[in-house]
């Protein structure tokens, strides 16, 4: 008989037990739904695969809210919009940003909210949406999953690159080289004594060079007072013709009246005046023509002999 009671006890409080435990859930529940809540909305330009809606929300690793709703947006470029619930207290400003962050190796992933260190504005209502934007950033293992299709399209062409470097004519260029070296190294052993007047050799031509600097500065040495005296010579040549420019210039305006005059009226009468010369100098060729047939003519003059004629 007491056998029967005491089940009826354990069945008893088993029952009372689990109704507890559902109230206290649903008061749990219900107490942590009335919290004050922000939206915010994230827009992600790659595969968001293993985010859900009311997957949690992390704000410096502390979960913070759940996935609200999630949409595409197909303009220009396509991209998933996911909108976000978050407690009020949350500290999202201006320097806050989300990155999609896988939780563990389930394939799920989470969002996750950082911020830039020091005191920032508050985040405002992006224009073309209903609530506030916050910006995404690729961090960790996400930045390098964003990264590995243009990581392995280099990683691609480096690998072609290799392919043509070491392609047959390379290795034919190549093998080509190093006969070429070998011949030139077996050459080099056949003549021993060659090779070990090579460097006396370097060593004269480096001195005749070094020589032939010397000469060369010695020379420069040389001729750089000339040269200096030589520019000084030209500087004042140069700035005496800019002066008699200069005076040339300020006699023409000076008198630029009378040139004008000279040349309106003077050159008039200059075929007359080269007539009058051309005649002097004929007459001066003839004097002179005379004097060379008989110069006593300068200081004697011969009487002109008269013919008489008789009647």
């Amino acid at each position: 008989m007491f056998k029967g009671n005491n089940n009826l006890a354990v069945g008893l409080f088993v029952t009372l037990a689990l109704a507890a435990v559902a109230v206290f859930s649903m008061w749990f529940a219900g107490t942590k739904g009335s919290e004050p809540t922000e939206r915010y909305s994230i827009l992600f330009q790659r595969d968001v695969s293993g985010l859900s809606l009311g997957g949690p929300v992390y704000f410096m690793g502390v979960q913070v809210g759940r996935v609200a709703d999630m949409g595409i947006i197909s303009d220009d470029t396509i991209r998933v919009r996911v909108d976000i619930d978050v407690a009020a207290d949350t500290p999202i400003d201006t320097g806050s940003f989300a990155s999609l962050t896988a939780q563990g190796i389930t394939g799920v992933n989470v969002i996750n909210i950082a911020s830039e260190p020091g005191e920032q504005g508050p985040l405002q209502r992006t224009e073309g949406f209903d609530h506030p934007l916050i910006p995404v950033r690729q961090t960790g293992l996400s930045a390098l999953l964003a990264q590995a299709p243009d990581t392995i399209s280099k990683l691609n062409a480096v690998l072609d690159r290799a392919n043509e470097l070491l392609g047959d004519a390379n290795r034919a260029s190549m093998t080509n080289a190093l006969a070429n070296v070998e011949t030139l190294t077996a050459a080099l052993a056949a003549n021993p004594d060659d090779l070990a007047q090579l460097p006396g050799e370097m060593r004269s031509l480096v001195a005749e060079s070094r020589a032939l600097v010397q000469e060369v500065d010695q020379t420069v040495g040389d001729i750089r007072p000339d040269l200096t005296s030589t520019l000084s010579q030209l500087d004042a040549t140069s700035a005496n013709l800019a002066g008699l420019t200069r005076r040339v210039d300020r006699w023409l305006a000076e008198n630029e009246t009378e040139i004008q005059h000279f040349i309106d009226n003077g050159l008039g009468q200059a075929p007359e005046l080269m007539f009058d010369l051309r005649r002097t100098l004929r007459d001066l060729q003839k004097l002179l023509q005379l004097l060379q047939e008989d110069p006593s003519q300068l200081i004697h003059r011969p009487r002109e002999e008269v013919l008489e004629v008789n009647p």
